[in-house]
């Protein structure tokens, strides 16, 4: 039998993201089926000797010099270099003191790039518009059918509501949320309690009991969101902001696999993939969003119903097996591609280059903080950062342990 030539895959990234940490679970999970041997290393810790090894390099969200000179040596010696976002980066709203350098090296190695892979097609759009690439990829987010949970009735008169943020959007739940509350409680005659779990604490919400719950890492997300056994999940986003149109329908696929029915705004990403009323509802105006909730308050069998069609739109659309196929059709170069010109150059000064700015970028966001939120802000989220980034660890640990 003729063995098989195995295809070097390096996974580079800035820092190690869930986007990172799902890549490598992927890579896990069908490197015993194709030719292929991965490594998933650091920018900082990218050398050209790792380069050289490498047939395919597949960067994740990085936007610094390292990577804008990687993408360089891999177009020269022939290297299939991917390109990753989950958002678009190009808009992003944090780091205004850096936000052009970023841009600048996000957009050289963009247009390095054999291949720009994403999650939306919007973003797609976008990058085609803004740089000079022309071949395109989306990798949808798998769901693994051992995270998938049932629907759970409460047996009870309450009603959990749950509500994550990210860095930013508690001002939706501010805006298209907070205000039909009060009427919403005196609509039904079950107890509400909604959790907020991310963001401080908000103004009166009429009658509703409400519970407050640190922002966590999303593996603790998941977890607390199935054990938690929440009734409904709601996720606003606002319809005109052309960052959010780039997003992922993470909220979806995270309330889904914990087995809890979804509210969410009537705007792309949400309306790529829910189907209003039976896989979710999908609301514009607050009426919209006060009969929604009343509905699935008032009808357990609704809860159900729509839940079970959501986790049947993971199971067909978004498996393993199902996402594997789809990503090699459209790159057949992760399991085919080898290189054979040796590579020279040198990182080192970009490096160098890179952890100046880092440094800089981290007092920038220290005094961002202080700002914006005093001490205490500084320091919860001190906190916060240092949990998570241990946690993340510990997953890249155990994720590298079963290659």
């Amino acid at each position: 039998m003729e063995k098989r030539i195995k295809t070097n895959i390096l996974i580079e990234f800035d820092n190690f993201t869930e986007t990172v940490n799902g890549m490598m679970q992927f890579a896990n999970t069908i490197k015993d089926k194709y030719p292929i041997k991965v490594r998933c290393v650091n920018s900082c810790k990218v050398s050209i000797k790792l380069i050289e090894w490498s047939d395919v390099v597949l960067s994740i969200r990085s936007t610094n010099q390292i990577t804008a000179r990687i993408s360089q040596i891999c177009k020269k010696y022939n290297r299939f270099f991917i390109y990753q976002l989950d958002d678009n980066l190009f808009l992003h709203k944090n780091d205004e003191l850096f936000k052009k350098i970023r841009i600048k090296y996000l957009k050289q190695t963009i247009e390095n790039a054999d291949v720009f892979l994403s999650s939306n097609p919007n973003l797609n759009t976008y990058v085609s518009e803004k740089c000079n690439i022309h071949r395109f990829a989306r990798m949808d987010t798998a769901a693994n059918e051992e995270e998938i949970h049932k629907w759970r009735i409460s047996g009870n008169n309450k009603i959990k509501i749950v509500f994550y943020s990210n860095a930013g959007n508690g001002q939706w739940f501010r805006d298209i949320l907070m205000p039909i509350l009060p009427k919403l409680t005196k609509m039904t005659n079950k107890k509400i309690e909604i959790q907020l779990l991310g963001i401080n604490e908000m103004d009166c919400l009429g009658e509703c009991k409400i519970k407050y719950v640190p922002h966590m890492s999303l593996k603790e997300f998941k977890t607390y969101l199935w054990k938690q056994n929440f009734d409904i999940g709601v996720a606003p986003l606002p319809d005109n902001d052309e960052f959010c149109k780039c997003k992922y329908f993470n909220k979806f696929m995270e309330f889904t696999m914990a087995g809890i029915p979804g509210v969410y705004s009537n705007c792309i990403p949400y309306t790529t993939v829910v189907e209003n009323g039976k896989n979710g509802f999908l609301c514009n105006s607050k009426e919209e969003w006060l009969s929604a909730l009343y509905k699935l308050i008032e009808d357990y069998n609704l809860r159900q119903k729509i839940v079970e069609n959501a986790q049947e739109l993971l199971r067909t659309t978004f498996s393993y097996a199902n996402i594997e196929k789809r990503i090699i059709e459209d790159i057949p170069e992760l399991i085919t591609f080898k290189a054979t010109e040796k590579v020279r150059g040198c990182l080192l000064p970009v490096k160098w280059n890179y952890i100046i700015l880092l440094f800089m970028d981290k007092v920038n966001a220290s005094y961002r903080y202080l700002r914006n939120g005093g001490i205490r802000a500084f320091c919860r989220r001190i906190k916060e950062y240092t949990i998570i980034m241990m946690q993340r660890k510990e997953e890249k640990a155990r994720n590298e342990n079963s290659d």
